[in-house]
């Protein structure tokens, strides 16, 4: 159920950012937030991070239906909670981008950043959705997953030696 309602809120953040950039803005047009440093310019992206497989969309749009899938799969035969939000945080993100992607044939972009001078690529709240869910799940598995898992490993074993003594 929390995952459910972590991509419907994730969805709802990114699609409702991008109707909102669409009506107000007219593309290519620039909002300064903070003077050098991140504004608001929409732009579109045909391709995936970075413009990479520009004007490729059905091979990524074919990639995030395949990846999705597989990931809500693993998430509902999951047990793990921590998985099971980062998976979620990772869907919402993939599936606002392939909403774009379907029915524009690009994604709108709107968060621009200049870091020490570096223009960083302009990216949009499902991109942040992703690479949070991606960064947390990574640091999960990597730090804490053995430890969950052994953790899950000895209840289930105290609960079929339960059973046993039961019957």
């Amino acid at each position: 159920m929390a995952s459910a309602l972590i991509i419907i809120m994730g969805l709802l953040l990114d699609q409702g950012s991008k109707f909102l950039i669409r009506a107000f803005m007219d593309l290519y047009e620039t909002v300064p937030v903070i003077n050098g440093f991140f504004d608001i310019y929409y732009v579109t992206n045909s391709g995936g991070a970075w413009s990479i497989l520009a004007d490729h969309t059905w091979i990524l749009t074919m990639v995030s239906l395949l990846m999705v899938t597989v990931m809500v799969r693993y998430m509902v035969f999951s047990r793990d909670q921590y998985v099971k939000m980062s998976l979620s945080l990772i869907i919402s993100g993939a599936l606002g981008n392939l909403i774009d992607r379907v029915w524009q044939g690009k994604v709108v972009d709107f968060l621009a950043f200049d870091i020490f001078g570096y223009d960083f690529p302009t990216f949009n709240i499902a991109d942040i959705l992703v690479v949070c869910g991606t960064i947390f799940l990574c640091v999960y598995i990597i730090f804490f997953f053995d430890k969950a898992e052994k953790r899950r490993q000895e209840q289930d074993e105290a609960e079929v030696a339960a059973l046993k003594g039961q019957a």
